[in-house]
């Protein structure tokens, strides 16, 4: 695999980084990352549009030792099959779509959707050709279907079964636009049957939510279902809302009551004013729900905003070692403020095994997704491929048409070592600005508390904060502080930021050299210009002007001799020739929108060339502001 890196150069304005941190290793953070697309890794499937949609973990279809995995394509309502080196390239691959594969699509159902998401469950009939289950959730005029296919040889088709409303077994009259099938999880056996049962969700948009538990038969039919609703299925009845995603993602985590029967974690990325929910459920041996937990923006440790938390889910191993299962999660979008949306994050938990939350882990997404808004993600575990003990972890994007392998670290915790970055977000030269912070700590971290020094706070990750000056000639000095904690313990890092306007100071060194040199204040994304006066040089034939950063000895010398330091770094050097006597107006250059540049100084000069030679002008100290 490719160590961790920009798949692309991504454009920002600038970062001004506050604080260096060296780079430690840390329990879920990203080692390294092969994308598999078509054209790389091995991937062939030059006409895909949306691959990454969906991503599940399958069994070892080719027997190779590695577990191979099925990647949606939902545009074009197929499923990729993809057998897989222990490296994570593609060793070979099946596209399944109707006409392909043996795969048919059923007359007057369709599979609009088919590919959507997709759940690994064994050979449930024992005949050696293990069956996976696929999602269409706008089938069936929106009420959506579950396919159950038999994978052969070459992974083609053996045997189909379409499970909707009033098919396989499933006796009841879905609304439209239900969407079942929108996501699928192997929840394990809760009955004894030694089948595993199959949790389907139907979050549908205009309908209320539900998760159906479907018992299977060998055949791939509904023996029994039992459906998790807000009027139904125990615990979770009375405890949803109309619109709140209930169902748009779920995960099998294993037995976390303790009781022998596998439970279920639920994704309600809408629920509690966009910011998103897990809803772990306890599940008795018929599937209702025997208890309830909620893992929420409140929950101690978590800190991430309102940007529908939980739109993906996949059951992780124990990747911190205490012992319990953890959770890898998706953010459609991660929020930072001012009504702004960025790039989505994809978040590791680390739970006790009741499921309680220990700890948490972002992903620092935008350091491998190539753009800065909302976006679903597909999330599938797929153990340790390679035997080297780091998890790996595939995030389908379907944005970019990729499905990334992610190796994670596991390395254990320690202390944050916080580190900030900010760039500007958007400048107004009257005295308003926005800045876009973002948290480089190093380390395990959880939650954020950030205070822009004006009397507001924020606990998001990497919040955007707008500052303004009261006055053009006012200077101001923010104090911020980020506080961050996690699993290894908290750290304060605080530094200070200046928005201060622009100034222009005129020098003239003993005073000998003529008061003709009258540069502007350079302001902040602005030309910076000026003039020179010609006046007293009747046959002056140019003008020159130099800007370097600072005066020599930090002090303007006598007349006669250069007032800035040729030795320090220059800005600007300008020659233009006079064409008529008098102001010349000259433009030295914009000055470009960077937050380092902000209370930056530069000393200038200028000379005119006439027949007497060069003769020196004042000298003028400006500082960029706003």
């Amino acid at each position: 695999m490719q160590s961790l890196a920009p798949r692309s150069v991504r454009c920002a304005l600038a970062l001004f980084a506050f604080t260096a941190a060296p780079a430690i290793g840390q329990t879920g953070s990203v080692r390294s990352i092969r994308p598999i697309e078509p054209g790389a890794s091995g991937f062939v499937g030059t006409s895909a549009r949306n691959f990454g949609s969906s991503t599940a973990r399958l069994g070892d279809l080719d027997g190779n030792g590695v577990p191979d995995l099925a990647v949606g394509e939902e545009a074009r309502d197929t499923l990729w099959l993809l057998t897989l080196n222990a490296d994570g390239s593609v060793r070979a691959e099946r596209e399944v779509s109707d006409g392909k594969a043996h795969f048919r699509a059923v007359p007057g159902v369709g599979n609009a959707g088919f590919g959507s998401s997709a759940a690994y469950l064994g050979d449930i009939d024992a005949d050696g050709d293990p069956e996976i289950a696929v999602g269409a959730p706008g089938a069936d005029g929106g009420r959506g279907g579950v396919w159950i296919l038999s994978v052969g040889a070459n992974g083609l088709i053996s045997r189909q079964v379409l499970i909707a409303s009033g098919r396989a077994g499933l006796n009841v009259n879905l609304a439209t636009s239900v969407a079942f099938g929108s996501s699928l999880a192997n929840i394990g056996d809760l009955d004894g049957d030694s089948i595993p049962e199959l949790a389907v969700g139907a979050p549908g948009k205009l309908r209320w939510p539900f998760v159906m538990i479907l018992f299977l038969r060998p055949d791939g039919t509904v023996r029994r279902f039992q459906r998790l609703s807000n009027t139904t299925g125990g615990a979770i009845a009375g405890t949803l809302s109309l619109g709140d995603g209930f169902g748009t993602a779920v995960a099998g985590i294993g037995d976390r009551s303790g009781d022998g029967v596998p439970d279920l974690a639920v994704g309600a990325p809408t629920a509690d004013g966009l910011h998103g929910e897990i809803r772990i459920l306890y599940l008795d041996p018929a599937g209702l729900s025997i208890g309830l937990r909620t893992i929420g923006n409140s929950t101690p440790g978590l800190s991430f905003g309102n940007g529908r938390f939980a739109s993906a889910l996949s059951a992780l191993g124990d990747l911190d070692g205490n012992g319990a299962g953890d959770l890898v999660v998706s953010q459609a979008q991660t929020p930072t403020g001012q009504n702004m949306i960025g790039t989505p994050e994809v978040w590791i938990l680390f739970l006790e095994a009741n499921g309680d939350v220990r700890g948490a882990q972002r992903t620092k997404a935008y350091e491998y997704l190539n753009f800065d808004s909302e976006a679903d993600l597909g999330l599938a575990d797929l153990g340790d491929l390679d035997g080297d003990g780091m998890a790996e972890l595939v995030v389908g994007v379907a944005r970019e048409n990729t499905a990334l392998v992610l190796e994670l670290d596991g390395s254990g915790f320690q202390p944050p070592i916080p580190s900030v970055s900010a760039s500007i977000s958007r400048y107004v030269s009257s005295g308003l600005i926005d800045i876009q912070f973002r948290d480089d700590t190093v380390n395990n971290v959880g939650s954020w508390l950030w205070d822009f020094g004006d009397g507001t706070t924020s606990t998001t990750p990497d919040p955007l904060h707008e500052y303004s000056l009261v006055s053009a000639s006012q200077k101001k000095r923010y104090t911020v502080s980020m506080t961050v904690s996690g699993i290894g313990g908290s750290a304060t890092t605080q530094f200070d930021l200046d928005l201060r306007p622009a100034t222009s100071q005129l020098h003239n060194g003993s005073g000998a050299n003529r008061v003709c040199f009258v540069p502007d204040p350079p302001i902040l994304g602005g030309l910076w210009t000026g003039f020179v006066s010609t006046f007293p040089f009747p046959t002056a034939a140019a003008v020159v002007v130099v800007a370097y950063s600072a005066p020599s000895a930090g002090t303007f010398l006598p007349a006669g001799e250069i007032l800035v330091d040729l030795n320090s770094p220059r800005y600007t050097m300008l020659l233009q020739p006079v064409l008529t006597p008098g102001k010349q107006s000259l433009t030295f250059g914009s000055i470009p929108v960077l937050l380092d540049l902000l209370g930056a100084q530069a000393t200038a000069q200028a000379g005119v060339f006439d027949a007497q030679g060069l003769t020196l002008c004042n000298g003028a100290t400006v500082v960029i502001g706003m």
